[in-house]
C-alpha cells in the first residue's frame, strides 16, 4: 500500500503522475490519497483510476506554504490510522515510483526513512522525508505521534523553526532526527531503536532519488521537488535543473504527465457526454 497526502489544487498534476507511476510498475493503483481541499472533479478522476480517498477529518487549517510541513505529518498519520496493511509506504505527492518496494520491507524495521550520502545535494540538511516506509504496529503507530506532534511543536516555536531550517531544511525532518539523535550517514546505514521504534536507513540514491542525475536501475523512487517546480510541467530548464544532466528524468516525468494529462481529458469528455445523456433524456 502506498500513502500519500494532497492539500489544495496545485499539487494534482503531481499526485496525477504519481499515480500513473504507480499503475506502471505496479499493475494496480494501491494507493490511498489523504486529501483536503481538492476539487471534487480531481477526486472523481484519482477514484477512476482506482484510487482509495480519505478526506482530512477534521480539516486542517493551513493559512501559509510551510504549513504544509506539519500537515503532511498529520495527514500520514491519518493515513496511517485510515488503512490495514502491513506494509506501507508514505511517498509525497511529486515522487516517481520507478521499480517495486517490497525488497525494502525484507529488512527488519518498524520505520524506514533515507538519508544523504556524499554524492547527494544539500549534505548540510542529511535526511529527506519524502519517502517512510512503516511496518504496522506499535512502534510505527508511536511513530506518528511522536513525529507529528514534535514536527508542529517545532513550527510553534520561532527560535526552534530557525534551527531547524539551518540545520535540517525543515522541520520535520528536524523532528525526525531529533528521533534518531544522530546526524552521522554512518549511523543511518544501521539499524537503531529509540524510543521504542526500530529504525533503518535507506540511502536517498536507491529510495528517495533528489538529484538531477541519469536514470539507473538502482533507483526506486524519484522527488522532483523544490528546484524541478520552474521546469515541470513545459521543460522550462535552469541552472539548477539544467538540460544536459536533467533530461532523461524530465523525459520520464513529461511522458506520465502526458499519459495522465490524456486521461483526465478523456474522463472529462466522459463526464460531458454523461451530461448531454441526462438533459436528453
Amino acid at each position: 500500500m502506498i500513502i500519500t497526502c494532497v492539500v489544495g489544487e496545485r499539487h494534482c498534476m503531481h499526485l496525477g503522475v504519481l499515480v500513473e507511476s504507480v499503475l506502471e510498475v505496479c499493475g494496480r493503483v494501491d494507493v490511498a490519497v489523504v486529501h483536503q481541499d481538492v476539487p471534487r472533479a480531481e477526486l472523481c478522476r484519482l477514484r477512476e483510476m482506482g484510487a482509495s480517498l480519505v478526506a482530512a477529518d477534521p480539516p486542517i487549517r493551513a493559512d501559509h506554504p510551510l504549513d504544509a510541513i506539519p500537515l503532511k505529518t498529520l495527514l500520514w498519520r491519518q493515513g496511517y490510522s485510515a488503512t490495514s496493511d502491513e506494509q506501507i509506504a508514505f511517498l509525497d505527492c511529486d515522487i516517481v515510483l520507478r521499480r517495486p518496494l517490497d525488497d525494502f520491507f525484507r529488512h527488519g524495521f518498524d520505520v524506514a526513512y533515507t538519508y544523504k550520502t556524499h554524492v547527494d545535494e544539500n549534505l548540510d540538511w542529511p535526511l529527506n522525508t519524502g519517502v517512510i516506509l512503516a511496518r504496522r504496529g506499535e512502534g510505527a503507530g508511536r511513530f506518528f505521534d511522536l513525529w507529528s506532534r514534535r514536527t508542529t511543536e517545532i513550527m510553534g516555536d520561532d527560535q526552534a523553526m530557525s534551527r531547524a531550517a539551518g540545520e535540517w531544511g525543515a522541520a520535520d525532518q528536524a523532528a525526525l532526527g531529533e528521533m534518531l539523535g544522530t546526524r552521522r550517514a554512518e549511523d543511518y546505514a544501521a539499524t537503531r531503536t529509540r524510543e521504542g521504534i526500530t529504525f533503518v536507513g535507506f540511502r536517498c540514491a536507491e529510495l528517495n532519488e533528489t538529484r538531477c542525475v541519469p536514470l539507473m536501475d538502482s533507483q526506486h523512487a524519484i522527488h522532483y521537488k523544490g528546484r524541478w517546480r520552474p521546469v515541470l510541467p513545459d521543460g522550462r530548464f535552469t541552472r539548477w535543473r539544467p538540460e544536459d544532466k536533467c533530461r532523461e528524468q524530465y523525459d520520464l516525468w513529461r511522458r506520465l504527465y502526458e499519459r495522465w494529462h490524456k486521461r483526465r481529458a478523456e474522463q472529462a469528455g466522459q463526464a460531458s457526454r454523461g451530461d448531454d445523456d441526462v438533459r436528453d433524456t
